[in-house]
């Protein structure tokens, strides 16, 4: 109504009872009547159209939880994890289990074997009915048990062994080098183990090695991920009731307006708003492949199909209707255009059973030693990201839901 949602009105007809009554029947000072109607029409406007109340919200939340301790409740909520039993992570919102996949190369492939593997993902893509989040972690290369090995086999090259560690160990810190790793979340919706199943065959026709993690596995990951390797301190006749949490959480975090500080690592986040019609073939491999310390994100959660074309069919009837008042005034809007066609375009594919429509949520987390390395980090991702026209933005006072849609544990608090 009025070219304004239903939210939108609910705020602006009690604003315009109050002015009303503020101008008209209060027998107030013109000067006062109309400050105070200044007042409030600027926090209705800011309630309107600037996601007012998200933002409120948000801004208390981050008050709340500026700095939180290993032995806190509110960290207990954000590193949700009860138990880990076999392949199984039990929290408080459900089951979940961890796939870790092992990539393959793909731009040294020839085009035809291209063209499978796009062909192998997409059906991959179509058959999930469940959410899951694909998460891509970077780690210092730990070469310890190589180096025990060699030292093994050359114990009477004791002077060449130690050259030859020293390289190593010189080349890796100096660099910066980064092991990339990959895993699949999957929280349970019906049954995992049905989950899983379909996940890993659907992968290794691609091509892909999959492996489900097992206990020991699993608390090594969330060791060297979240807590980072970090020996934590008991306080005084304090007793651990959760093994599991207590070695997978970091110490301690502080939570600034746009970064936060986990242990003695400073972390800034990235999140992808929009993106062009379409993307270059392999557009966050640039990214991946680079030696910087950052991690990715990827939520990815089927749209139902009934909704997706009610609201396709709803939002064509708006444009067409926005291209006929803009015909009779004149106005040639190319942009309206284009997106009218593209929407046209979609909702026949969804008619023809061509596509399937999804929520997307990419999130890149920024780390360093220090506050500047992680926003110079920070400003190179988004200008790579710019470069290919993705648009992004920084989550201000969203740094806790921000951690926690990063953390491989399935939960997108971002959305």
């Amino acid at each position: 109504m009025f070219g304004l949602t239903f939210s939108q009105l609910a705020y602006a007809f009690p604003t315009f009872l109050i002015i009303f009554l503020t101008i008209i029947k209060s027998g107030l000072a013109i000067e006062i009547s109309a400050s105070i109607s200044f007042f409030i029409i600027s926090v209705t406007v800011f309630f309107m159209f600037f996601e007012g109340k998200e933002k409120f919200f948000n801004l208390f939340k981050h008050l709340r939880n500026q700095q939180l301790e290993v032995n806190s409740e509110s960290l207990k909520k954000i590193i949700d994890i009860k138990e880990i039993k076999g392949n199984i992570i039990k929290t408080s919102s459900g089951n979940l289990t961890i796939l870790e996949v092992s990539p393959i190369n793909f731009l040294i492939r020839t085009e035809e074997e291209k063209e499978s593997i796009i062909t192998s993902f997409q059906k991959f893509l179509n058959s999930l009915d469940f959410p899951l989040q694909i998460h891509i972690s970077s780690t210092t290369i730990n070469l310890d048990k190589h180096l025990v090995f060699v030292e093994s086999k050359t114990s009477e090259l004791k002077e060449l062994f130690n050259s030859y560690k020293e390289f190593i160990n010189t080349t890796i810190q100096e660099n910066s080098i980064k092991n990339r790793k990959f895993y699949i979340i999957l929280r349970e919706k019906e049954k995992l183990e049905i989950q899983s199943q379909v996940v890993k065959d659907k992968l290794e026709s691609v091509g892909l090695k999959v492996k489900r993690l097992k206990e020991k596995e699993l608390l090594s990951l969330f060791k060297e991920y979240v807590a980072q390797n970090k020996d934590k301190q008991l306080e005084e006749n304090q007793t651990i009731d959760n093994f599991a949490y207590f070695l997978a959480s970091p110490q301690k975090i502080i939570f600034s307006h746009d970064h936060c500080k986990v242990d003695e690592t400073f972390c800034k986040f990235i999140v992808v708003s929009g993106y062009p019609s379409s993307v270059e073939l392999g557009f966050l491999d640039n990214i991946i492949r680079s030696s910087q310390n950052y991690d990715i994100s990827i939520h990815i959660e089927p749209f139902p199909i009934e909704y997706t074309m009610i609201q396709l069919n709803r939002e064509l009837q708006k444009q067409r209707a926005d291209l006929y008042a803009d015909t009779k005034k004149n106005i040639y809007n190319p942009s309206l255009e284009i997106k009218h066609t593209s929407t046209k375009q979609v909702l026949e594919d969804l008619q023809k059973g061509k596509q399937k429509l999804f929520n997307v949520s990419l999130y890149i987390m920024c780390k360093g030693k220090t506050l500047e390395e992680a926003n110079l980090l920070t400003k190179k991702i988004k200008a790579d990201l710019d470069g290919l026209m993705i648009q992004t933005k920084i989550p201000t006072f969203q740094m806790q839901s921000a951690y926690e849609s990063m953390l491989p544990l399935g939960k997108n608090k971002l959305g």
